[in-house]
Parts: structure tokens; sequence; C-alpha cells
């Protein structure tokens, strides 16, 4: 029981600290870490499906990444601009 439970609980208990944006993503990461540790650990190596699976989700990952800091980037830059235009 243990061994289901402790890891569920810390998991959520982690997740509660996280932004909604990054908590998700770290959840569509588990399955690419589980797919890598049961490379390193099970030394189960997976087929070109399980490969392209795995690169799918860490590409889709870092696209999320990349856009969302482009969004705050934007608003930042935006936020500057219309207090340096913002008449006093």
């Amino acid at each position: 029981m243990l061994t289901a439970v402790l890891p569920y609980s810390l998991e959520f208990a982690a997740l509660r600290h996280l932004s909604p944006g990054a908590a998700g993503i770290l959840v569509s990461l588990e399955p690419a870490v589980a797919g890598v540790a049961g490379i390193l650990i099970l030394a189960e190596i997976p087929d070109l499906p399980g490969w392209l699976g795995i690169g799918c989700v860490v590409c889709a990952a870092a696209a999320v990444t990349a856009r969302a800091r482009r969004v705050a980037r934007r608003g930042k830059e935006n936020r500057e601009r219309d207090r340096v235009m913002s008449p006093r």
C-alpha cells in the first residue's frame, strides 16, 4: 500500500505549490520519465512507437514552455511600454 499511496500523496502535495501551467507540464511528462526509467532501471528498450511517443511528449512540453515564456515576455514588454507612455 505504501508503494502506491506515499508517492501519490507526495506528488499532490508538491503540485499544490506549483502554478497550474507548470503542474500540467510536469504531469504530462510522467509517461516520458517512466519510459526513461524503464530504460535505465529495467533495461527495457522501447520499440519505434515507444520512442516516437516519448519524443512527442517531450516536444509538446517544450513547445508549451516556450510559448508560455513568449507570452510572459510580451506581457512584461507591454506593461513597461504602458508605464513609459502613461501620463504622469
